[in-house]
């Protein structure tokens, strides 16, 4: 279980991954005045962005993580 730490972080993942569903209803909010071609375009840059992020943020501290999973440890 995630620790006192790690949990304000661990709800905001949570939020971030259940706020995916509202997705579809911005886009059909925003077909009445965008083309489908430049929602799509959006879509995909705004996932480039997120791709980036994450790999950039995933080259942190792996010492952490496998501390954790080390069997030895335990």
């Amino acid at each position: 279980m995630a620790g006192p730490d790690d949990l304000a972080g661990l709800t905001g993942v949570y939020t971030l991954a259940h706020a995916r569903f509202l997705l579809p209803t911005v886009l059909a909010t925003l077909s009445a005045c965008l083309p489908y071609s430049v929602m799509r375009a959006a879509v995909a840059v705004v996932a480039l962005v997120c791709l980036v992020l994450v790999m950039v943020g995933g080259r942190g501290d792996r010492g952490a993580a496998a501390e954790f999973s080390d069997p030895a440890r335990t």
